[in-house]
């Protein structure tokens, strides 16, 4: 493989993880924070489904409390 075929293979991956990331975000955002604490838990692993709704809530407490970008 040339170099010119891995920058366009590279390029290819690179744009197929932004769309999956743009389409997860998307789904999220139409999530409630409940919901999407259910999604995320795993049992023994990490903190409860209230913790993680709480996480949610005051991230997205502080999302909407950031400026917008000029």
């Amino acid at each position: 493989m040339n170099d010119i075929e891995r920058a366009a293979l590279k390029r290819k991956a690179l744009t197929a993880a932004a769309s999956a990331l743009v389409y997860d975000a998307a789904v999220c955002a139409r999530m409630t924070p409940r919901e999407q604490a259910e999604a995320a838990y795993r049992p023994w692993v990490g903190p409860s489904v209230d913790e993680l709704e709480q996480r949610i809530r005051a991230r997205r407490s502080r999302r909407s409390q950031r400026p917008l970008a000029a």
